[in-house]
């Protein structure tokens, strides 16, 4: 019988261990990761519509000084705090986001690694304000450069659709590693 009643004590106290757990995990902001990826070249004149309604066109031509602009993808997922997602980009690039911790309200750490295959080609942690963006100029692609953006910040809520409004602040440039943007 002191078997029996030690075994059921066992069987709640584990219950209880894996239920806040749970909560725990569900507990966990999540962060809407925004990567976008643009084909910088020197061909005829030309700026992609869609980067105009991202609010990217003038961050992309103040710093970087190509003639065309074409958007060649936009990504956008809710990814907890903890956790890490891959983003699949043109010239088989990965960009893999990890959002660490929100150091303050409005702001997000994100640890980001950029690879081709199994090399490593950039590992930093950003820090972002919120609805920030950090333009980073990557490597030769198609005749041209490819231009990657990250963004990121804290949903509102668990169901939030994951997208990032095109008038947010950006902060663009070539990021060392652990640099903070605003």
């Amino acid at each position: 019988m002191k078997a029996a009643v030690v075994s059921s004590q066992l069987w709640v106290a584990l219950l209880l261990v894996l239920l806040s757990a749970g909560a725990a995990a569900a507990a966990a902001p999540l962060v809407v990761v925004e990567v976008g990826t643009v084909l910088g070249s020197d061909t005829t004149k030309r700026i992609d519509q869609r980067l105009i309604a991202h609010g990217m066109q003038a961050r992309l031509t103040r710093i970087f000084h190509y003639r065309s602009y074409e958007m060649m993808q936009l990504d956008a997922r809710n990814i907890a705090l903890g956790a890490s997602a891959p983003f699949t980009l043109p010239g088989g690039l990965e960009l893999r986001a990890h959002p660490r911790a929100v150091p303050a309200p409005g702001r997000v750490a994100l640890r980001v690694e950029l690879r081709q295959s199994e090399k490593i080609l950039m590992d930093t942690i950003l820090t972002l304000g919120d609805q920030g963006r950090v333009v980073l100029g990557g490597p030769g692609h198609d005749g041209g450069v490819l231009l990657i953006w990250v963004g990121a910040r804290v949903a509102a809520e668990a169901g939030e659709a994951p997208a990032l409004p095109a008038d947010g602040p950006a902060v663009e440039g070539l990021v060392p590693a652990h640099a903070t943007v605003e």
